[in-house]
């Protein structure tokens, strides 16, 4: 099997004036964020969550968010998913006894999502794992670079037309 590095070499090779770091930079980015759904996919497999769905709860979970309608729309702009993708996260939380839909009073055609007390207490059990995943990983770079890859992506995000 060919490393990342070999196979990027050979790339470089036909195309010699290629933008090197721009492009091995970008590469890196996708696999990274490939493998750390997958690390935190890990951490959550005793909870019989999945990221997206843990950051679903999340949001239903947030404080700021206390008396306040969310609805699968605004949980599809918030989590940068379409709504089908929201429709099967629910479909499945909400089989699970851990989320609930209700209708809207002032707009029947819609729908409030809401976490159950069975989905607040799994949120809550996850949490500490999810947090001590996170923190394992970012301690490889050390706290001056975390710091720094922090304002260099939010950097390249607001490049990308990202939140300001």
């Amino acid at each position: 099997m060919t490393t990342f590095e070999d196979r990027i070499g050979r790339y470089f090779e036909q195309y010699p004036s290629a933008p090197r770091s721009a492009l091995v930079a970008s590469r890196l980015i996708f696999f990274v964020a490939q493998r750390l759904d997958q690390y935190i996919d890990t951490a959550l497999a005793p909870y019989g969550l999945q990221r997206r769905q843990y950051l679903l709860m999340t949001v239903l979970a947030s404080k700021e968010r206390a008396n306040r309608v969310i609805t699968p729309s605004e949980l599809g702009e918030i989590l940068d998913a379409t709504r089908t993708q929201i429709t099967r996260l629910l479909d499945g939380l909400e089989a699970r006894g851990l989320v609930q839909r209700n209708p809207v009073l002032k707009d029947r055609r819609s729908f409030a999502v809401d976490l159950t007390q069975t989905g607040e207490a799994l949120f809550r059990q996850a949490t500490p794992a999810v947090h001590g995943a996170h923190e394992r990983l970012w301690e490889e770079l050390g706290t001056k670079a975390t710091t720094q890859t922090i304002e260099h992506l939010r950097q390249l995000y607001r490049h990308l037309g990202g939140e300001q």
